[in-house]
């Protein structure tokens, strides 16, 4: 089993990659901008290990969504900041 690992920094203007060109594709957080809560879809093309972090603007992990094999297929996560960091809530 091959190792896919992705990693979602915000913000992200436009983070889709063409299932041909790389073994994943991660979409466009949704909604964008948003309040409180985002979604964050990915397509594996192969079954690997997935690492979905986000990170402030100072390089620090702020939170961990993904961390473990899954195999492949499409997947959504949700991220529901204002519960977790009050203080990175975006507004538009």
């Amino acid at each position: 089993m091959s190792e896919t690992v992705l990693q979602y920094c915000l913000p992200v203007v436009n983070a889709a990659v063409e299932l041909e060109e790389a073994p994943f594709v991660l979409h466009q957080n949704q909604p964008n901008p948003f309040s409180g809560q985002t979604t964050i879809s990915y397509e594996l093309q192969q079954a690997g290990y997935v690492s979905l972090r986000v990170f402030n603007i100072a390089g620090r992990e702020v939170a961990r969504l993904v961390d473990g094999l899954h195999t492949a297929g499409s997947y959504s996560v949700e991220w529901n900041v204002g519960k977790i960091l009050p203080e990175y809530t975006c507004t538009s």
